[in-house]
């Protein structure tokens, strides 16, 4: 890195251009004893930096110049630096040097050429002044100018300063989305990152790292971090449905459409699949309908300015049952809904708590499968496995009215029990309707910290191709 101190007149006609004839010594009305060098020059501890220098001579020395010459460089008057590689061509005018392993801040440095006589000369009117950084600059990122829309390539710039030459800097990119170019040119390294935007990019950040290695075996690393913004129409678009009454036909269901998109979801439409027919039910991320026919069939499609996505289709299937029941959600109800589902009848349990806190998620398993995770896992779950022929019959515990499920407790038809969570706050109590009946479902709401609210739903398990109780699922 430099700053010029121009302070002759002959060096303002071409400043650092060797191959002009005032720097070979020739055009120049009225040659003196003059060098052209940057008034100073940054680098790192330890480092190199080179100081371009040109230089002229009367015209009566003109003749002494030659390969024999000796380029000097001397710094406080009487001390000669040693660690300078010289880089240049004295009979061509130039004294362009590298200095080595600098660990002097801000010290002058004059230059001296030594023909032999008569030519010795010390250019003591423009000395040069090298100066340590304690830190690099961080790197400077170019992004994009316009939106990016997914689908499109991406090209991020990272600019670095190269204080030696020699040794320039390493520029990198965390995470390595795509291929990355580098180019050293003057005093700055610049990589670019080219890839291809992606919905899963948005939100997450890009670092542009520039890692400096001292000759003298140090390393020093400085990074700029960046945030994608990616813009792309709705994804993993989710079509859900809870009952507001027990799951009967003349009842009522709350269906409700989620999806992630950038810019956020404009318009979100309800339909019904009946037969060979898709029919418009409404719009609205949540939508309210009453259930008059046995079987229904929903998806919704979630739209923004950049494109639009359909859900998977949403099952619901009633039948006239004297085994169903609901117990009523209890808790605080805030975040995202949830339906439990699967085929047969529950053979086992897992549920996650926050050490001395609340309930952070759970999972069942219907016949040998396990259904989604519902909330989130931490630590290692309780667990309970049901035997053959046994049912869950009771889910009881404790809430609080604003936040979380503290405890969980699921009992058995032979008498066993899983007891999760914390015994404080407000006691619930879950159980069937009718003494046969077993659990055939949760649903409620969670959000990322717990399970927010809990319902139960019981009835018995289906029989073959022929269920007897309500079931909801997702067709994936």
């Amino acid at each position: 890195m430099l700053h010029l101190n121009i302070l002759s007149v002959c060096a303002l006609i071409e400043p650092l251009n060797f191959s002009t004839s005032c720097f070979k010594g020739a055009g120049c009305n009225a040659a003196e004893f003059e060098a052209l060098v940057p008034a100073s020059v940054t680098t790192l501890s330890g480092s190199c930096v080179t100081v371009p220098c040109s230089f002229t001579v009367p015209d009566q020395f003109k003749g002494n110049l030659h390969p024999g010459c000796i380029p000097i460089w001397k710094k406080k008057k009487t001390t000669i630096s040693t660690t300078a590689t010289f880089r240049g061509n004295l009979t061509a005018y130039d004294c362009t040097t590298t200095f080595n392993n600098v660990l002097e801040d801000n010290v002058q440095y004059n230059f001296r050429i030594a023909c032999g006589n008569p030519l010795k000369y010390t250019f003591k009117e423009n000395p040069v002044t090298i100066q340590i950084k304690g830190l690099p600059d961080a790197p400077r990122l170019t992004t994009p100018k316009e939106p990016v829309v997914e689908g499109t390539p991406v090209e991020l710039g990272c600019s670095a300063p190269s204080y030696c030459d020699t040794h320039p800097p390493t520029v990198t990119w965390t995470p390595a989305l795509g291929l990355s170019t580098q180019l050293q040119q003057d005093d700055t390294v610049t990589s670019t990152l080219t890839f291809n935007a992606s919905h899963l990019h948005h939100g997450n950040n890009v670092s542009c790292t520039a890692a400096y290695y001292i000759p003298s075996g140090n390393k020093t690393v400085t990074s700029t971090r960046y945030q994608l913004s990616i813009l792309f129409a709705p994804r993993n678009t989710s079509a859900v449905g809870s009952p507001c009454l027990p799951a009967r036909v003349g009842g009522c269901l709350n269906l409700s459409c989620t999806s992630h998109a950038n810019p956020a979801v404009s318009e979100v439409t309800w339909y019904r699949i009946h037969g060979e027919h898709i029919l418009k039910i409404g719009t609205g991320s949540s939508l309210s309908i009453q259930l008059w026919n046995a079987n229904y069939v929903f998806f919704c499609e979630a739209r923004n300015e950049i494109g639009k996505e359909k859900s998977d289709v949403y099952k619901i299937n009633l039948q006239a049952n004297e085994y169903l029941s609901y117990s009523p959600a209890l808790g605080s109800g805030g975040g995202t809904p949830f339906v439990t589902s699967g085929e047969g009848s529950i053979t086992g349990v897992k549920v996650w708590e926050q050490p001395g806190n609340h309930i952070t998620g759970f999972q069942l398993r219907y016949g040998t499968r396990w259904d989604r995770l519902i909330g989130r896992a931490v630590h290692a779950p309780l667990r309970l496995d049901l035997f053959e022929g046994e049912t869950i019959t009771q889910v009881s515990g404790k809430y609080h009215t604003s936040n979380y499920i503290y405890q969980l407790i699921f009992g058995t038809s032979r008498g066993r029990s899983l007891i999760a969570g914390q015994p404080v706050e407000n006691s619930f109590n879950l159980y069937p309707e009718h003494a046969e009946a077993e659990l055939r479902l949760l649903s409620g709401r969670f959000d990322s910290a717990g399970i927010t609210s809990l319902g139960a739903h019981w009835g018995l398990a289906p029989d073959g191709a022929n269920p007897q109780w309500a079931q909801y699922f997702l067709t994936k």
